[in-house]
């Protein structure tokens, strides 16, 4: 958990005076990759290598717990951010 934690304060840090207001514009979910638009216009990807890890599954326990797709979209980051850490 504690990579998330540490993602979770660089976000935080990079964003500054942002951080309580920028909301998530769009946001994707594939299988195997996550891509997210922000509404100050910042966006990034991440995927998982499914080839260099074997034991990546499809669809992990932990994927109930996550928030809707459908709905994340105009949630605060800072909203997003504090669910990480809720598991």
């Amino acid at each position: 958990m504690t990579i998330l934690i540490e993602t979770a304060q660089l976000l935080k840090d990079k964003l500054a005076l942002e951080y309580d207001t920028v909301t998530i514009e769009r946001l994707t979910i594939g299988v195997f990759f996550t891509g997210v638009k922000l509404s100050n216009g910042a966006g990034g990807i991440s995927y998982t290598p499914v080839k260099d890890i074997p034991q990546a599954v499809c669809c992990p326990s932990s994927a109930g717990r996550i928030f809707d797709p459908f709905s994340i979209n105009g949630m605060r980051v800072a909203d997003v951010l504090t669910g990480l850490t809720s598991m």
